[in-house]
Protein backbone atom coordinates (compact mmCIF):
# COMPACT_ATOMS: atom_id res chain seq x y z
CA UNK A 1 0.00 0.00 0.00
CA UNK A 2 -0.38 2.26 -1.73
CA UNK A 3 1.01 2.30 -5.46
CA UNK A 4 -1.61 3.71 -7.55
CA UNK A 5 -4.70 6.61 -7.09
CA UNK A 6 -6.45 8.35 -9.23
CA UNK A 7 -7.46 12.07 -9.34
CA UNK A 8 -9.90 12.77 -12.33
CA UNK A 9 -10.29 16.45 -11.49
CA UNK A 10 -9.21 19.51 -13.40
CA UNK A 11 -7.12 22.22 -11.91
CA UNK A 12 -10.88 23.99 -11.38
CA UNK A 13 -12.71 20.67 -10.14
CA UNK A 14 -10.24 20.31 -7.36
CA UNK A 15 -10.67 23.99 -6.08
CA UNK A 16 -14.10 23.76 -5.86
CA UNK A 17 -14.00 20.23 -4.61
CA UNK A 18 -11.61 22.08 -1.47
CA UNK A 19 -13.23 24.89 -0.69
CA UNK A 20 -14.21 23.87 3.07
CA UNK A 21 -10.70 23.52 4.10
CA UNK A 22 -9.97 27.43 3.27
CA UNK A 23 -11.16 29.58 6.29
CA UNK A 24 -12.96 31.79 4.29
CA UNK A 25 -14.52 28.70 2.02
CA UNK A 26 -13.83 30.18 -1.22
CA UNK A 27 -11.05 28.89 -3.64
CA UNK A 28 -7.28 27.67 -2.10
CA UNK A 29 -4.84 29.17 -4.34
CA UNK A 30 -3.60 27.32 -6.82
CA UNK A 31 0.41 27.87 -6.30
CA UNK A 32 2.57 26.95 -9.14
CA UNK A 33 6.30 28.41 -9.16
CA UNK A 34 8.40 25.16 -11.25
CA UNK A 35 8.59 24.34 -14.64
CA UNK A 36 8.24 20.50 -13.54
CA UNK A 37 5.09 21.33 -11.71
CA UNK A 38 2.96 20.22 -14.54
CA UNK A 39 -0.70 18.36 -14.17
CA UNK A 40 -3.45 16.20 -15.99
CA UNK A 41 -6.63 14.38 -14.79
CA UNK A 42 -5.57 10.86 -14.00
CA UNK A 43 -7.55 7.41 -13.58
CA UNK A 44 -4.40 5.55 -12.85
CA UNK A 45 -1.41 7.49 -10.98
CA UNK A 46 1.81 6.12 -10.31
CA UNK A 47 4.46 7.17 -7.96
CA UNK A 48 7.32 9.70 -9.90
CA UNK A 49 3.92 11.70 -11.47
CA UNK A 50 2.63 14.78 -9.75
CA UNK A 51 -0.54 15.02 -7.37
CA UNK A 52 -1.96 18.07 -5.96
CA UNK A 53 -1.57 18.40 -2.27
CA UNK A 54 -2.56 21.07 0.32
CA UNK A 55 0.25 22.52 2.44
CA UNK A 56 0.11 25.44 4.80
CA UNK A 57 0.47 28.79 2.94
CA UNK A 58 4.39 29.34 5.25
CA UNK A 59 6.03 26.61 2.22
CA UNK A 60 6.23 29.45 -0.47
CA UNK A 61 5.49 32.73 1.90
CA UNK A 62 6.80 32.71 5.48
CA UNK A 63 4.75 35.80 6.29
CA UNK A 64 1.76 34.01 6.01
CA UNK A 65 -0.46 32.78 8.62
CA UNK A 66 -0.47 28.78 9.65
CA UNK A 67 -4.38 28.37 8.17
CA UNK A 68 -3.51 29.95 4.98
CA UNK A 69 -3.97 26.45 2.90
CA UNK A 70 -2.97 26.35 -0.73
CA UNK A 71 -2.68 23.79 -3.59
CA UNK A 72 0.25 22.78 -4.82
CA UNK A 73 1.67 20.09 -7.12
CA UNK A 74 4.05 17.67 -5.44
CA UNK A 75 6.24 14.76 -7.00
CA UNK A 76 5.06 11.33 -5.62
CA UNK A 77 7.79 9.63 -4.38
CA UNK A 78 9.70 11.29 -1.08
CA UNK A 79 13.34 12.52 -2.06
CA UNK A 80 15.28 13.90 1.31
CA UNK A 81 16.78 16.97 1.09
CA UNK A 82 20.25 15.53 2.09
CA UNK A 83 20.16 12.96 -1.05
CA UNK A 84 22.86 13.34 -3.62
CA UNK A 85 22.57 12.17 -6.92
CA UNK A 86 20.22 11.94 -10.23
CA UNK A 87 16.34 12.34 -9.20
CA UNK A 88 15.91 9.77 -12.13
CA UNK A 89 18.23 7.31 -10.59
CA UNK A 90 16.96 7.60 -7.11
CA UNK A 91 16.69 4.24 -5.72
CA UNK A 92 15.04 4.56 -2.50
CA UNK A 93 11.83 2.90 -1.85
CA UNK A 94 9.87 5.90 -0.46
CA UNK A 95 6.45 5.87 -2.22
CA UNK A 96 4.86 4.91 1.55
CA UNK A 97 6.22 5.83 4.89
CA UNK A 98 4.86 3.52 7.73
CA UNK A 99 3.60 5.71 10.70
CA UNK A 100 5.56 3.12 12.68
CA UNK A 101 9.03 4.70 13.89
CA UNK A 102 8.60 7.43 11.07
CA UNK A 103 10.59 10.22 13.37
CA UNK A 104 13.84 7.86 13.75
CA UNK A 105 14.14 6.45 10.39
CA UNK A 106 16.47 8.45 8.92
CA UNK A 107 15.13 9.12 5.17
CA UNK A 108 11.51 10.95 7.04
CA UNK A 109 12.90 11.92 10.00
CA UNK A 110 14.24 15.06 9.01
CA UNK A 111 11.19 16.03 7.09
CA UNK A 112 8.70 14.58 9.75
CA UNK A 113 10.16 16.41 12.66
CA UNK A 114 10.79 19.74 11.01
CA UNK A 115 6.85 19.86 10.21
CA UNK A 116 6.88 19.56 6.80
CA UNK A 117 3.48 17.48 6.44
CA UNK A 118 0.92 18.07 3.35
CA UNK A 119 -2.23 16.54 2.89
CA UNK A 120 -2.28 14.56 -0.61
CA UNK A 121 -5.83 14.53 -2.49
CA UNK A 122 -7.10 11.92 -4.93
CA UNK A 123 -10.39 10.26 -6.23
CA UNK A 124 -9.22 7.32 -4.01
CA UNK A 125 -6.52 4.76 -4.31
CA UNK A 126 -6.31 1.17 -5.58
CA UNK A 127 -5.37 -1.77 -3.65
CA UNK A 128 -4.49 -5.64 -4.46
CA UNK A 129 -6.75 -8.22 -2.60
CA UNK A 130 -5.26 -11.98 -2.80
CA UNK A 131 -7.38 -14.18 -3.74
CA UNK A 132 -4.94 -17.05 -4.78
CA UNK A 133 -1.16 -17.98 -4.96
CA UNK A 134 -1.18 -16.80 -8.59
CA UNK A 135 -4.19 -13.83 -9.03
CA UNK A 136 -5.23 -10.69 -6.70
CA UNK A 137 -8.50 -8.89 -7.33
CA UNK A 138 -8.06 -4.66 -7.54
CA UNK A 139 -9.93 -2.44 -5.55
CA UNK A 140 -10.69 0.81 -5.50
CA UNK A 141 -11.49 2.61 -1.61
CA UNK A 142 -12.68 6.33 -1.15
CA UNK A 143 -14.62 8.34 0.57
CA UNK A 144 -18.51 7.36 0.70
CA UNK A 145 -20.04 9.29 -2.15
CA UNK A 146 -24.14 10.72 -2.77
CA UNK A 147 -23.90 8.70 -5.79
CA UNK A 148 -21.55 7.35 -8.36
CA UNK A 149 -19.67 10.49 -8.89
CA UNK A 150 -16.60 8.36 -11.21
CA UNK A 151 -18.81 7.03 -14.04
CA UNK A 152 -19.45 10.89 -14.65
CA UNK A 153 -17.06 13.34 -16.77
CA UNK A 154 -15.38 16.61 -14.09
CA UNK A 155 -16.38 19.25 -16.11
CA UNK A 156 -20.39 18.09 -15.46
CA UNK A 157 -19.87 19.40 -11.79
CA UNK A 158 -18.32 22.90 -12.32
CA UNK A 159 -21.31 24.46 -13.29
CA UNK A 160 -23.74 23.93 -10.46
CA UNK A 161 -23.32 26.36 -7.55
CA UNK A 162 -23.48 23.70 -5.04
CA UNK A 163 -19.96 21.39 -5.34
CA UNK A 164 -21.71 17.72 -6.55
CA UNK A 165 -18.36 16.07 -7.64
CA UNK A 166 -16.40 13.67 -5.50
CA UNK A 167 -15.09 14.02 -2.51
CA UNK A 168 -11.81 13.66 -2.66
CA UNK A 169 -9.93 10.90 -0.59
CA UNK A 170 -7.43 13.48 2.18
CA UNK A 171 -4.49 11.16 3.50
CA UNK A 172 -1.66 12.70 5.76
CA UNK A 173 1.71 12.93 4.14
CA UNK A 174 4.99 14.56 4.53
CA UNK A 175 7.40 16.13 2.05
CA UNK A 176 10.75 17.82 1.65
CA UNK A 177 12.29 20.32 -0.90
CA UNK A 178 15.24 18.60 -2.75
CA UNK A 179 17.69 20.18 -5.20
CA UNK A 180 19.25 19.02 -8.42
CA UNK A 181 22.66 19.28 -9.07
CA UNK A 182 21.23 21.93 -11.66
CA UNK A 183 19.96 23.91 -8.54
CA UNK A 184 16.27 23.63 -9.66
CA UNK A 185 13.72 22.69 -6.28
CA UNK A 186 11.62 19.61 -6.44
CA UNK A 187 8.86 18.88 -4.00
CA UNK A 188 8.50 15.05 -3.42
CA UNK A 189 6.10 13.00 -0.76
CA UNK A 190 5.41 9.92 0.87
CA UNK A 191 1.63 8.75 1.78
CA UNK A 192 1.40 7.81 5.48
CA UNK A 193 0.39 4.46 6.19
CA UNK A 194 -0.83 2.01 9.05
CA UNK A 195 -2.53 -1.08 9.73
CA UNK A 196 -6.08 -1.70 8.59
CA UNK A 197 -9.44 -0.67 9.52
CA UNK A 198 -11.53 -3.64 10.01
CA UNK A 199 -13.52 -2.67 7.04
CA UNK A 200 -10.02 -2.32 4.82
CA UNK A 201 -8.66 -5.52 6.54
CA UNK A 202 -10.66 -7.71 4.30
CA UNK A 203 -8.58 -6.07 1.11
CA UNK A 204 -5.37 -5.11 2.54
CA UNK A 205 -3.11 -5.27 5.80
CA UNK A 206 -2.35 -1.72 6.04
CA UNK A 207 -3.85 1.42 4.47
CA UNK A 208 -3.36 4.97 4.42
CA UNK A 209 -3.39 7.55 7.26
CA UNK A 210 -6.91 9.14 6.00
CA UNK A 211 -7.54 12.57 7.49
CA UNK A 212 -11.48 12.94 7.91
CA UNK A 213 -12.97 15.69 8.00
CA UNK A 214 -11.84 19.99 8.21
CA UNK A 215 -10.83 19.47 12.18
CA UNK A 216 -7.95 16.84 11.18
CA UNK A 217 -7.02 18.63 7.89
CA UNK A 218 -6.63 22.04 9.77
CA UNK A 219 -4.90 20.26 12.67
CA UNK A 220 -2.34 18.07 10.17
CA UNK A 221 -1.73 21.27 8.02
CA UNK A 222 -0.99 23.49 11.16
CA UNK A 223 2.50 23.05 12.01
CA UNK A 224 3.38 26.33 14.01
CA UNK A 225 0.63 24.74 16.44
CA UNK A 226 0.82 21.25 17.02
CA UNK A 227 4.03 19.48 16.90
CA UNK A 228 4.53 16.41 14.90
CA UNK A 229 3.99 13.98 17.39
CA UNK A 230 0.63 15.38 18.43
CA UNK A 231 -0.47 15.15 14.66
CA UNK A 232 0.72 11.73 14.21
CA UNK A 233 -1.01 10.44 17.52
CA UNK A 234 -4.41 11.57 15.95
CA UNK A 235 -4.11 9.74 12.83
CA UNK A 236 -6.10 6.61 13.21
CA UNK A 237 -7.41 4.18 10.55
CA UNK A 238 -10.60 5.21 9.51
CA UNK A 239 -13.53 2.32 9.32
CA UNK A 240 -15.81 4.75 7.06
CA UNK A 241 -14.78 3.87 3.73
CA UNK A 242 -16.25 2.68 0.36
CA UNK A 243 -14.65 0.17 -1.82
CA UNK A 244 -15.64 -1.57 -4.86
CA UNK A 245 -13.70 -4.11 -7.33
CA UNK A 246 -12.35 -3.01 -10.39
CA UNK A 247 -10.60 -4.32 -13.72
CA UNK A 248 -7.19 -5.68 -13.58
CA UNK A 249 -6.28 -3.33 -16.53
CA UNK A 250 -5.51 -0.82 -13.51
CA UNK A 251 -2.17 -3.19 -13.07
CA UNK A 252 -0.71 -1.00 -16.50
CA UNK A 253 -0.01 2.44 -15.51
CA UNK A 254 -0.32 3.05 -19.06
CA UNK A 255 -4.22 2.48 -18.67
CA UNK A 256 -5.91 5.78 -18.12
CA UNK A 257 -9.04 6.01 -18.38
CA UNK A 258 -12.60 5.48 -16.33
CA UNK A 259 -12.44 1.66 -17.31
CA UNK A 260 -9.88 2.06 -14.56
CA UNK A 261 -12.78 2.88 -11.73
CA UNK A 262 -15.67 1.19 -12.60
CA UNK A 263 -16.87 -1.84 -11.03
CA UNK A 264 -15.25 -4.73 -12.01
CA UNK A 265 -18.50 -6.72 -13.52
CA UNK A 266 -19.06 -3.91 -15.77
CA UNK A 267 -15.81 -3.40 -16.91
CA UNK A 268 -14.45 -7.07 -17.46
CA UNK A 269 -17.52 -7.81 -19.42
CA UNK A 270 -16.71 -5.71 -22.00
CA UNK A 271 -13.12 -6.82 -21.59
CA UNK A 272 -13.87 -10.09 -21.65
CA UNK A 273 -15.66 -10.14 -24.49
CA UNK A 274 -13.50 -8.28 -26.88
CA UNK A 275 -10.84 -10.85 -25.56
CA UNK A 276 -13.56 -13.67 -26.53
CA UNK A 277 -13.61 -12.53 -30.10
CA UNK A 278 -10.39 -11.84 -30.85
CA UNK A 279 -9.15 -15.56 -29.98
CA UNK A 280 -12.10 -16.56 -32.40
CA UNK A 281 -10.68 -14.63 -34.99
CA UNK A 282 -7.45 -16.02 -34.45
CA UNK A 283 -8.53 -19.52 -33.86
CA UNK A 284 -8.29 -21.46 -37.06
CA UNK A 285 -10.54 -23.79 -35.75
CA UNK A 286 -13.04 -21.91 -33.98
CA UNK A 287 -14.50 -22.80 -30.80
CA UNK A 288 -13.77 -25.75 -28.99
CA UNK A 289 -15.60 -28.31 -29.55
CA UNK A 290 -18.35 -29.82 -26.78
CA UNK A 291 -17.10 -32.35 -24.54
CA UNK A 292 -18.72 -36.18 -25.13
CA UNK A 293 -20.99 -37.24 -22.12
CA UNK A 294 -21.76 -40.75 -22.10
CA UNK A 295 -24.77 -41.95 -21.34
CA UNK A 296 -25.12 -42.77 -17.35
Amino acid sequence: MCGRTACTLNQHGIQRATCQYSKSKENLPWIQKFGWQTYEPNYNLSPTQNSPVIVNGTVFDPKDECDNHVLTLMRWGFIPSWYKGDIQECSLKANNCRIEGLLEKPTFRGAASGGRRCVVLADGFYEWKKVSDKKKQPYFIYFPQDEDVFSKSGDSFLDDDEWKGPKLLTMAGIFDAWKSPEKETYYTYSVITMESSNSMSVVHSRMPAILNGEEEVSMWLDTDKVPTKEALSMLKPLEDIQMHPVSTIVGNSRNNSNECVKPFKEAEKKIKKNALTDWLIKSPAGPPAKRFRPDS
